[in-house]
């Protein structure tokens, strides 16, 4: 998996690692750090103001790991999420996003108070379908703004 931390990228797979810094040379040209290894090793501590969680079926091992890489004042989630719905009708299929979205957030909440402490406010801003991988599965992504209530 990997951990963006405020122009970090942490990546266990050496393969990912060279195809991330070929990536980096041409986007960043230079303002970004790799941290080689295991996430949950190498994840710098309170340094970002994003985490992209683009994991993929779920993200969830990685959730805490990200909580650690928040900076104190705050910032912003972007959970990567494989969803089967219930419906194929597109109008329950949001409701059942948004639902989703609403849990994740109430589990980062949780997840942001054990970790960095105190009282912290955690919204599902946006959903986002990303691509449908059958009739009732979706990769989604969902935003999540976290700050210290």
């Amino acid at each position: 998996c990997v951990c963006v931390c405020f122009g970090r990228v942490g990546e266990k797979n050496w393969r990912g690692c060279n195809f991330i810094l070929k990536l980096l040379t041409f986007s960043t040209q230079g303002s970004c750090v790799v941290h080689e290894g295991d996430n949950n090793l190498v994840c710098p501590l309170r340094v970002a103001d994003r985490v992209n969680l683009g994991l993929i079926p779920t993200s969830r091992m990685s959730w805490r790991t990200a909580a650690k890489a928040l900076k104190p004042s705050g910032g912003f989630m972007h959970v990567h999420e494989n969803i089967t719905t219930q419906s194929t009708l597109r109008s329950q299929q949001r409701a059942e996003w948004q639902a989703v979205g609403a849990a994740i957030a109430a589990e980062f909440k949780q997840i942001l108070e054990e970790e960095q402490g105190g009282e912290w406010v955690v919204v599902c801003q946006h959903e986002e379908r990303v691509k449908s991988y059958a009739p009732k599965v979706f990769h989604l992504v969902f935003d999540l703004q976290c700050r210290p209530a």
